[in-house]
């Protein structure tokens, strides 16, 4: 692999919804850690995993941060008290 000095790495933003155990965690966490810390910044951001749920996070090795409000439900009127009531969205379970 050619070095490119003097070159910033390229930053990346991966967000997930949670890192329960599945096929999505996996490859959220295998994609941040394995691409080349010389070329690439990664931050993995997610929500907390629901009670009951097993919690891949501890095979996390680069960069990672929770973020309390990414959660898998969404609460429509909620939603429509922050963005109005012309706010629709399509989720893929819905919660009142």
């Amino acid at each position: 692999m050619i070095q490119m000095p003097d070159k910033k790495p390229i930053r990346i933003l991966r967000i997930i919804a949670r890192l329960n155990v599945g096929g999505p965690a996996i490859q959220a966490i295998s994609l941040s850690s394995e691409l080349s810390p010389d070329r690439y910044q990664t931050m993995l951001v997610c929500g907390q995993v629901s009670a009951g749920e097993g919690d891949m996070a501890m095979y996390i090795s680069s960069l990672f941060q929770y973020v309390k409000n990414i959660c898998l439900y969404s609460n429509r009127k909620a939603d429509r008290q922050v963005y109005g009531p012309d706010y629709h969205h399509h989720p893929v379970a819905n919660r009142e």
